[in-house]
């Protein structure tokens, strides 16, 4: 079953297009991303938000620099797995934690 494009990311990796889509929770960012000449693969993976955690007010805190999900970080990801591996996969793909494939520091980071 197909992955809805409603919401979803674009890119272009080596002729091939591919969606993906980056919800975040209380402590990681969840990421999925698809090609969409098959629409039977997908390739999931998770990213912690590596943000610091400043004082607001009485017990509460506001978390800062927090990763975002951008092209560079899919395409990166879609490079690890192997464009031919997804492509010619039925199924998910699990990279689970992918703190490993890059180097945090460079990434982009929200600002408030």
């Amino acid at each position: 079953m197909a992955l809805s494009k409603k919401g979803s990311g674009k890119i272009v990796v080596d002729g091939h297009e591919f969606r993906w889509r980056a919800r975040g929770d209380a402590g990681r960012i969840h990421l999925i991303l698809w090609p969409v000449e098959n629409v039977y693969a997908k390739v999931t993976a998770t990213l912690g938000y590596h943000s610091c955690a400043v004082a607001r007010g009485e017990g509460g805190y506001c978390f800062l620099d927090q990763v975002v999900i951008t092209n560079r970080v899919v395409r990166q990801i879609i490079l690890s797995c192997g464009v031919e591996r997804i492509l010619g996969y039925d199924g998910t793909i699990s990279m689970g934690a992918i703190e490993n494939i890059f180097d945090i520091r460079r990434l982009v980071r929200g600002l408030y």
